[in-house]
């Protein structure tokens, strides 16, 4: 039934395959609650009446993930739908949900000596832009909010249209600045300000060229005290500014040393301040799957409040911040027979998905 569908894109793309089994799920169709989070903890919950819990009491289950943002509640409801498919049981499903942590600045919940800021800047297009801008605007916070927005790439003839588009929800989400970073961003807005709309009065926003330019104001200037929004393309490489809401700690050191210097500065950290255990994130024993390495603890600074480290080496860095690419810099290629090497890598890395990314080119 229409009345039960959230998303008609998805109702189009099932009227087109007649011949696929549908399983249907979604918020309406699972009569689920989202609970409306904060920004002290602002993460994605979500009640769903179950039929063996209501014959018990008028119960439900209550899924309570890491995720930020409503628009998140479809791939949890996709998860649990797959989950019942394979008769996997319900509290073993929720289970799993509850203890994913996104990374590579998926939706990522940062909270540094002054703000609170959700990292998303993997990737953005027009629809998860607008929902993530949305989410963003129904969060409760007691700070002012900000929003940093870097262009949406790749987007062809359709660029513009699409950035005036987003553009106008930012300015309705009733955040007290707005930050553009990219050319598409800013042609978009200098021909909306020439137009001048109703609901861009009063907004306050900022134009730079590229995030080096973002990155230089904030230095000078900061945010303290804000709920910051960062979301862009991954081409506008906005995670460059993350280190001024953080502290970022680079060794050099050689290889086989790095990650013993690093476990002395994390002790050295620990020792002089307050660390929160719940809050450790260790990639030096087991690397990510895409190679990143680091050692991420969160501490009580000045003025009592939590301010995250980041400690890794310089080879790590370049690593994280290029890819496999950096690592096998490291490395070296001297010789058509290393270069054999690596490609063999390559290729085994994309014959099998699972395969750990470094350990395919060691």
């Amino acid at each position: 039934s229409s009345d039960l569908v959230d998303n008609p894109l998805l109702e189009k793309m099932v009227a087109q395959r007649d011949s696929l089994q549908i399983v249907p799920y979604g918020v309406k169709n699972c009569c689920a609650q989202i609970v409306q989070g904060k920004s002290s903890s602002p993460y994605l919950t979500i009640k769903i009446p179950s039929m063996s819990a209501l014959e018990r009491g008028n119960k439900a289950i209550k899924v309570s993930t890491n995720l930020i943002g409503s628009y998140n509640a479809d791939n949890v409801l996709a998860a649990l739908t797959i989950a019942t498919h394979f008769a996997i049981p319900t509290a073993m499903a929720v289970k799993a949900i509850e203890s994913y942590k996104p990374s590579n600045n998926r939706s990522q919940l940062e909270k540094s000596k002054h703000n609170v800021i959700i990292k998303d800047t993997y990737n953005a297009n027009p629809t998860s832009m607008s929902a993530s801008v949305e989410s963003f605007a129904l969060l409760d916070s007691k700070n002012p909010k900000v929003l940093i927005l870097g262009d949406m790439l790749e987007l062809g003839k359709e660029s513009q249209k699409e950035h005036r588009g987003i553009l106008e929800v930012a300015a309705k989400s009733g955040a007290s600045e707005i930050y553009l970073v990219g050319n598409e961003f800013a042609t978009a807005y200098k021909y909306l300000f020439g137009k001048k709309p109703s609901w861009l009065r009063g907004v306050k926003v900022n134009l730079f060229k590229d995030v080096e330019e973002l990155r230089k104001v904030l230095s000078k200037n900061g945010l303290k005290k804000r709920t910051i929004l960062i979301k862009g393309s991954h081409g506008v490489h906005l995670e460059k500014i993350f280190d001024l809401f953080a502290i970022r700690i680079i060794l050099e050191t050689t290889e086989d040393k790095e990650k013993a210097q690093c476990w002395q500065v994390y002790s050295i950290i620990s020792d002089m301040y307050q660390p929160n255990p719940s809050r450790m994130r260790d990639w030096l024993t087991i690397p990510k799957s895409n190679g990143y390495e680091s050692l991420h603890t969160t501490v009580l600074g000045p003025e009592n409040k939590w301010v995250e480290v980041q400690i890794r080496s310089a080879r790590m860095d370049e690593v994280a911040e290029k890819g496999v690419a950096a690592h096998w810099k490291y490395k070296g290629i001297k010789s058509e027979a290393e270069m054999d090497s690596f490609l063999k890598g390559v290729r085994e890395m994309l014959e099998n998905p699972d395969l750990d990314n470094k350990e395919a080119i060691n």
